[in-house]
């Protein structure tokens, strides 16, 4: 789904399971719901992840960068 695939670490910030494997996310889900600390930590490196990737400084950073590119071209 969207930029899932640059945000999770399989086994690190979540789980990746191919969409053609229900069983897989079953039990992919299951180990989460059983495992409290794995979902905390989960969820504290996925919110880090995201916020060094899709922040708004790092955008009006990036954003910058464009326009001092083109405005230097």
């Amino acid at each position: 789904v969207g930029n899932c695939a640059q945000v999770v670490e399989n086994g690190v910030n979540g789980m990746i399971v191919h969409k053609e494997a229900p069983r897989l996310l079953a039990e992919g889900l299951m180990q989460i719901l059983k495992n409290e600390e794995k979902a905390r930590v989960y969820a504290q490196q996925l919110k880090s992840k995201v916020k060094s990737l899709y922040s708004q400084e790092v955008y009006i950073s990036k954003l910058t960068t464009i326009y001092k590119l083109v405005i230097n071209a």
